[in-house]
């Protein structure tokens, strides 16, 4: 089959490449196409997702089984293995193109197709690895890039309203806080803190703006104004970080390893999620009832992402759970979107590249990739359904 290309090297397309024959997780043949099983056992087989494989056929170890690892059938270039198909040249992206066999239970469908009326603001390093602002539609469509600067342009952020987006920049020489107006594309700076500002958000009527600076969480009115403190952690380690709005009321934010909330004019301080195992990044619902944030609850798996009540005290973990099981990548920075859609972004540490990932909080939802492996990008943030934007060509 042909490959899609990815629109402007950062958006995947429709489908990435399969394997030439794949093979299951449950020891059967692996053939040419890369699946991650033996032939005749549980370890790779022959031409598996990486080797020719131990067990009852093959050898041992990480050795090149049938087809190769590096390059023909089942390999790094043509199909089966740059980890789970697809391919560094043909389809997908590095490590989740299109499927050589069958992928696990938490591996994201290739490309996605939402057709959603809405935007998915995030930052990438896509442009000569200078970190910079883009937009695309929940279906990979209309990606643009937004911000050209030669500093660091990261977390963006819509008004509820549509017409500004807060992002942090270093542009002024320290990480601020800035606003471009959707209508003229004018940025403005709104923070001048000695230690820095970052993880801007709006409140619900775009009147105010969160942020986070050295130990403490901030509000701001857009133009620069009325700039207030509203929590300071105890240290650096126990400081608030991701401060984000209920309502017009009360700020939520993470501490570590608990999500806690306050109101406003600093008064009923409570937790929403109980101290207990790290958890960072929350993030509200569009009805302002609950909260998601990231924590890691399963052994062997990376960070993912939960929902809890936003009235209540709870137990990390215990909530609902809406990023895939048993993911060995960390699921982080979660946005919650319309119709019960999320994007975050699925990070494999180890090779430093994340990828904005969209997926449904209905169960039995399956993940998919807005974005390719061939950049690192994070922060995503969801617009307003039907929001407009004719976004300047840079």
């Amino acid at each position: 089959m042909k490959c899609a290309a990815w629109v402007m090297g950062l958006v995947v397309g429709v489908t990435g490449c399969s394997g030439t024959v794949g093979g299951d997780h449950n020891g059967n043949h692996g053939g040419s196409g890369g699946g991650p099983s033996a032939t005749g056992g549980s370890a790779p087989g022959a031409a598996g997702l990486e080797d020719a494989g131990a067990g009852d056929g093959g050898t041992a170890g990480y050795d090149p089984g049938t087809g190769g690892r590096n390059f023909g059938g089942g390999g790094f270039h043509s199909g089966g293995r740059a980890s789970y198909g697809g391919g560094l040249n043909y389809g997908g992206g590095l490590n989740y193109g299109g499927q050589g066999g069958s992928p696990p239970d938490y591996e994201p469908q290739p490309s996605c197709n939402s057709p959603i009326d809405a935007w998915v603001a995030f930052d990438s390093d896509a442009a000569d690895f200078n970190r910079d602002l883009y937009v695309a539609r929940p279906d990979g469509s209309q990606l643009m890039r937004v911000t050209a600067d030669p500093g660091v342009e990261k977390e963006p952020y819509f008004s509820p309203v549509g017409d500004l987006l807060s992002f942090t920049s270093d542009r002024s020489g320290s990480m601020q806080i800035y606003v471009m107006d959707l209508n003229t594309f004018l940025v403005t700076q709104v923070t001048h803190r000695t230690e820095g500002a970052d993880q801007s958000s709006f409140s619900a009527d775009g009147q105010l703006i969160a942020f986070h600076s050295g130990q403490s969480a901030y509000t701001i009115k857009p133009d620069g104004t009325n700039e207030t403190l509203i929590a300071t952690g105890p240290d650096n380690f126990n400081a608030y970080y991701t401060p984000r709005f209920i309502e017009n009321s009360q700020l939520v934010f993470d501490r570590n390893n608990e999500i806690d909330a306050i109101n406003l004019d600093k008064t009923n301080f409570r937790y929403i999620v109980h101290n207990g195992t790290l958890m960072k990044a929350p993030t509200v619902s569009p009805a302002n009832n609950e909260v998601a944030y990231q924590t890691r609850c399963v052994t062997g798996e990376g960070w993912a992402v939960w929902t809890t009540p936003a009235n209540v005290d709870s137990q990390a973990c215990t909530g609902r759970r809406v990023t895939p099981v048993h993911d060995p990548l960390d699921n982080m920075h979660a946005s919650w979107g319309p119709e019960g859609m999320f994007a975050y972004e699925r990070v494999n540490s180890a090779i430093g590249v994340g990828r904005i990932t969209l997926i449904n909080r209905m169960p039995g939802s399956v993940a998919c990739s807005l974005t390719a492996a061939t950049a690192d990008s994070r922060n995503a943030n969801w617009s307003k359904v039907g929001q407009q934007i004719h976004f300047p060509t840079l």
